[in-house]
């Protein structure tokens, strides 16, 4: 009948892995549809799932840029998983240009939304701060040959268990110093 919680519960149905209906190849492109279906009829759930399949590539070729639309759709209805994607694309610059200011206020924005993402707004936040640290101290003046970019390749997705590892030091030394 076209009902917008229908579609969202047939499309999270759909990509449960307790039933199997139909293979992955089939199961992502239909479960999207559903989605699509959902989001534009106003759900705001649907609408971030949307946007998560946009930006992993599921059922459809990757897309930053429509993923950060549908996002930017969903912060609207005060989704905090919304903002935080959307904090998380400006801090990389995917399908948006980037921007750590605006990551920023996205990710306080997220934590003001929901307590349930004070813990990752914390982590994502000290993260951001290690990362400008290091760029602006320019890795303590180790050597001039380091560069941001040249450390962003080196830990890739590992930048938040680096901050954590750092924020752990900090927090021992703090400790033993009192």
């Amino acid at each position: 009948m076209g009902y917008e919680v229908a579609q969202s519960n047939s499309a999270y149905i759909l990509e449960s892995e307790q039933v199997k209906m139909i293979s992955n190849d089939q199961m992502y492109p239909l479960a999207l549809l559903l989605w699509n279906r959902a989001a534009a009829q106003g759900n705001a759930f649907a609408r971030v799932k949307t946007g998560d399949y946009h930006f992993y590539g599921y059922g459809t070729k990757r897309d930053y840029v429509t993923a950060a639309i549908h996002y930017s759709l969903a912060v609207d209805h005060h989704i905090a998983q919304a903002m935080f994607n959307l904090a998380y694309m400006y801090e990389h610059g995917l399908g948006i240009p980037k921007d750590i200011h605006l990551a920023k206020r996205w990710y306080d924005l997220a934590a003001q939304t929901s307590p349930d993402a004070s813990i990752p707004v914390f982590l994502a936040r000290m993260k951001l701060e290690v990362k400008l640290l290091f760029s602006e101290m320019q890795l303590f003046k180790f050597t001039s040959s380091w560069k941001m970019s040249k450390l962003d390749t080196m830990l890739q997705r590992h930048w938040d268990l680096f901050a954590l590892v750092v924020i752990v030091i900090l927090l021992v030394l703090l400790i033993r110093n009192r």
